[in-house]
């Protein structure tokens, strides 16, 4: 009988450490296999770049220029502005889907109480702000290759490779720039969202309104400085969204 006492206490507290194993185990197994099939560390952070000691944001903007160039490249080439401006605009849709989840993903399986490792709402505004920011950039892009054209036929005597590199990139640092400018000053509601939330919407709105305020300043400076009309930049967009839509 006290054999039979003991066995029964024995596989009932064999019972209990199993269950108290389980429920030990069972988040931390789940938060792997969400990590696994959302890989929201890597989409919020925007491939690690969250991590670095510094300046995360700086790095996550200056190579989104270079990604959304690749997609547009691979995807419609550079031959059409509203071709690229669709896939920009598709681009940045996708970017914010991918935030939102990512981020909230990233958020209840990490843990993480550091804002400034999360990147991809910067990335989302860059690629934004390239998207609605096509003419600007072209007449910046074609003011930059009559420039250095000149340099090169009257001091340089430069290579056309050279010449071509060099004008993307001096071109592609304006929008950057500005975007970074808006980003660092973080004109209202920005620092407001900043200040009192930290969530996916909250990351992404703040994203969306700085890809809103950099775009308009650059359409400001672009007016101002060169021979960019309004009325073409409405109708450049209608023909965008009369191609998405």
């Amino acid at each position: 009988m006290i054999k039979i006492k003991y066995r029964i206490y024995l596989v009932m507290s064999l019972s209990s450490h199993i269950k108290e194993v389980l429920v030990l185990s069972f988040p931390g197994f789940l938060k792997k296999l969400v990590d696994i099939i959302i890989p929201s560390r890597m989409i919020a952070t925007f491939f690690w770049i969250g991590y670095l000691p510094e300046w995360q944001s700086h790095w996550a903007a200056f190579f989104t220029i270079p990604l959304v160039s690749l997609i547009v490249y691979f995807t419609v080439g550079f031959s059409s502005l509203v071709s690229i401006a669709q896939v920009l605009l598709i681009t940045s849709a996708a970017l914010l889907l991918l935030g939102l989840l990512g981020i909230y993903t990233f958020q209840k399986t990490i843990f993480s109480e550091n804002r400034y490792e999360v990147t991809i709402h910067v990335v989302f505004g860059q690629c934004l702000m390239l998207a609605l920011s096509v003419p600007p950039v072209t007449q910046i892009v074609a003011q930059v290759f009559l420039f250095n054209s000149f340099l090169c036929d009257r001091f340089l005597n430069c290579a056309g490779w050279f010449l071509r590199v060099s004008t993307y990139f001096v071109a592609g640092l304006i929008p950057y720039f500005t975007f970074r400018l808006i980003d660092i000053v973080k004109p209202w509601p920005s620092c407001w969202i900043e200040r009192d939330y930290h969530n996916a919407v909250s990351n992404m709105f703040e994203g969306f309104c700085n890809a809103v305020y950099a775009t308009l300043l650059l359409y400001l400076v672009t007016f101002m400085v060169f021979d960019l009309l309004l009325i073409d930049v409405v109708e450049f967009y209608t023909r965008v969204f009369h191609g998405l839509f």
